[in-house]
C-alpha cells in the first residue's frame, strides 16, 4: 500500500472525512446521502470512484463491495483525499479496510441496523433521475405524465427524505453515487404535503 501521511499531518492540511458506512441501504442510503451533503456544505468536490484528480479539496465515493475496491480507496485516501463509502465487503476486508484508514487519521464508521427500507419512492428516483439527466422540472413532470403540482411535493419529500436543503444538493449527491432507476407511470405517491418549499417559489406551486 501506498505511504500513509500521519493523522497530524492531515490535521494540518485541513484533512477531509473518511466516512465508513455500512449497511444494506448502500449508495443510495440515506446516511450516505446525508454524508455527501455534509462534505459538499463544507467545501469537498466530491468525486466518484477512486481516482481523484491532482491537488487537494477532494472527497472520493462509491461501494466497497470486494477487497481490490478496499484497496483503490485506501490509496486515494493515503494521497490525500476524502471518503465517503458504503461498504459491503466481507467482514474481514471491512474490518482490515478500517484499520488502514484509522492509521490516517479519525474515521466516522456507521453501522445501518434497522431493516432496510428503500429511501424513496420509486416515482421520487425517477423524478430525480430525470433532473440528473437535465430536464426542468416541468419537463420531467411531463415525461412522468404528472402535474407540476405533484412533481413540486414529490421533490420536497424527497429533499427531506435526503437530508438535504435544496434539490440541487440532492442530484449532487445521486451524481456522486449513480443515477436513480426505474421510470414508473406516477410519481404521487408521497400522502403528506410539505409544510414548505425549499426552492424558489413558482407562482404556479402549490401554496
Amino acid at each position: 500500500m501506498a505511504r500513509r501521511p500521519n493523522a497530524a499531518q492531515r490535521r494540518r492540511r485541513g484533512a477531509p472525512p473518511l466516512v465508513v458506512i455500512e449497511g444494506r441501504g448502500g449508495i443510495l442510503g440515506q446516511p450516505m446521502a446525508v454524508a455527501l451533503a455534509a462534505a459538499r456544505r463544507e467545501g469537498w468536490e466530491i468525486v466518484r470512484g477512486w481516482a481523484p484528480p491532482e491537488g487537494s479539496g477532494f472527497v472520493c465515493t462509491g461501494p466497497i463491495r470486494v477487497p481490490d475496491d478496499a484497496r483503490r480507496a485506501f490509496q486515494a485516501a493515503a494521497g490525500g483525499a476524502g471518503l465517503v463509502v458504503a461498504a459491503s465487503a466481507g467482514r474481514l476486508t471491512v474490518d482490515r479496510f478500517l484499520d488502514d484508514l484509522r492509521g490516517l487519521g479519525p474515521v466516522e464508521h456507521l453501522v445501518e441496523r434497522a431493516e432496510p427500507r428503500p429511501i424513496l419512492s420509486d416515482g421520487q428516483r425517477a423524478l430525480l433521475g430525470l433532473l440528473v439527466e437535465g430536464l426542468t422540472v416541468d419537463e420531467a413532470a411531463a415525461a412522468l405524465r404528472v402535474s407540476r403540482r405533484a412533481a413540486t411535493w414529490d421533490l420536497a419529500a424527497t429533499r427531506k427524505a435526503l437530508g438535504v436543503d435544496s434539490t440541487a444538493e440532492g442530484v449532487a449527491a445521486v451524481l456522486a453515487t449513480g443515477s436513480p432507476a426505474g421510470r414508473p407511470r406516477s410519481i404521487s405517491e408521497s400522502a403528506s404535503r410539505p409544510s414548505a418549499h425549499l426552492e424558489p417559489r413558482d407562482p404556479r406551486d402549490p401554496p
